[in-house]
């Protein structure tokens, strides 16, 4: 769901969608940590 918001430019949703895979897992989780690396490749950045 991120990627695909990122292709389409939706930006924020995409922020959103990984806000939300990271709370589902916990901030501190090493999933929270892939999703976050996985997001940067898209040039995207989990707002606080």
């Amino acid at each position: 769901l991120i990627r695909s918001y990122a292709v389409l430019g939706k930006t924020d949703q995409a922020r959103d969608a990984l806000g939300r895979a990271i709370n589902a897992f916990g901030a501190g989780s090493e999933e929270a940590k892939k999703f976050t690396a996985f997001a940067a490749t898209l040039g995207l950045m989990a707002t606080e």
